[in-house]
């Protein structure tokens, strides 16, 4: 029973449905390419081992070890990599869930997706919303699950030492914080949970606006 409530949000039907319909693909390949990596290194070895030292294993364990390598282990694989995807899932959707960011659907967010064009990494759904020009993807990371943020992507700027402290500071102020690829509007779930859908959009344009005022420009190639 333990076990079964532990498995159950990681294989509920909807959400396994949900990574296949977005992922069919990359799957297939994914399935592909580490199952002929395993198999030419399982392959590798023994040619080493049988030239080198002149030993072959006999027929049943090379055909055990080989089946192994390239269906076993690639399912294996996969599997972890379903579990850290289900995962990211999770805490964002429960992010999504609290109000007033249960009803982002109603300021203009969307449903755009992370990683669709890049056969590496599994494609992830998340919300986002353009405002006067700025892209903001609405977010939830494994590491900080109670805070959701907001990123807004911009430009590169080189910004001088002293420059750059001065408005980290200033910017903190409003919980907006540097980020990799942009800035980001943070707000804790828990000690949020008074704000309205409408409050929620004036903050974002604020947000944008101060980004403006501190001549921040959208990133272009980010942008949906």
């Amino acid at each position: 029973m333990v076990l079964y409530k532990t498995l159950y949000p990681i294989l509920n039907k909807t959400t396994m449905t949900n990574f296949l319909e977005i992922n069919r693909n990359k799957l297939r390949f994914a399935l592909k390419a580490i199952s002929l990596t395993f198999t030419l290194i399982v392959l590798i070895i023994f040619t080493i081992l049988g030239v080198t030292k002149n030993e072959f294993p006999d027929w049943v364990l090379f055909v055990s070890i080989l089946i192994s390598s390239s269906i076993g282990l690639p399912i294996f694989v996969i599997g972890l990599a379903y579990i850290d995807w289900h995962s990211k899932i999770r805490i964002r959707n429960k992010a999504y869930n609290q109000q007033p960011f249960d009803e982002l659907d109603q300021i203009g967010f969307t449903i755009s997706y992370l990683n669709d064009k890049t056969k590496w990494y599994f494609t992830e759904e998340f919300k986002e919303i353009v405002i006067n020009g700025y892209r903001i993807q609405c977010d939830a990371r494994k590491e900080s699950p109670n805070t959701i943020e907001f990123k807004a992507f911009v430009k590169h700027t080189k910004i001088e030492k002293e420059k750059f402290k001065t408005l980290d500071e200033k910017l903190r102020q409003e919980e907006i914080y540097f980020d990799f690829g942009g800035l980001i509007k943070k707000y804790n779930i828990k000690k949020k949970m008074n704000l309205t859908i409408e409050q929620l959009k004036i903050d974002l344009t604020q947000f944008v606006e101060i980004l403006q005022h501190e001549e921040f420009e959208p990133d272009e190639n980010r942008m949906a």
